[in-house]
């Protein structure tokens, strides 16, 4: 698939998990299952959540936090949970492209590292074929140097009347 349409099923994904949270988040805060486990957690993360805020201003935690209203609770809990739930769909997008992206990427190495494997057979087929043609014309050169040779012994040869030299006196 190209890379505009897999950004496209992505960024319609991510669109569509936003009505299915909104849809949890109405469900969880129906729930009665779901009610009283909110609220517990929501209490527990607001005290952690307002201790800190008060550590970190310098004031002491000695005070205690009031408690948060139930239907407080129960809402902050069921937005919490949907936002997550958005979260997780997104990073679960953004896993999938990249392991898709690293999936491509390998396949391009190993095109890469067999079109290299390849250069380099031709490379060696070359090399060996330029050696056996340097051979060659080696060959040829010392079979003309003695033909050359031979050419120049056959022509002294002829030259010469009775065994003695056919030059002129200096």
């Amino acid at each position: 698939m190209s890379l505009p349409l897999v950004k496209l099923a992505s960024l319609a994904v991510k669109t569509a998990s936003k009505p299915l949270a909104n849809r949890i988040k109405s469900q969880l805060k129906e729930s009665p299952v779901w009610q009283g486990r909110a609220l517990s957690f929501m209490q527990w993360y607001h005290r952690t959540s307002i201790n800190a805020q008060r550590s970190m201003a310098g004031y002491s935690d000695d005070k205690e936090v009031k408690p948060m209203s139930e239907t407080r609770a129960v809402s902050e809990f069921a937005d919490m949970v949907g936002e997550g739930f958005v979260f997780g769909v997104a990073l679960a997008l953004v896993i999938w492209e990249n392991s898709r992206k690293a999936s491509s990427d390998d396949k391009a190495r190993k095109a890469g590292l067999a079109a290299d494997k390849d250069h380099n057979y031709r490379l060696a087929i070359l090399e060996a074929h330029t050696e056996r043609t340097e051979q060659r014309l080696e060959n040829i050169e010392l079979l003309l140097l003695k033909r050359e040779e031979e050419l120049e012994a056959a022509k002294a040869r002829r030259s010469k009347w009775f065994g003695f030299s056919a030059r002129t006196a200096t």
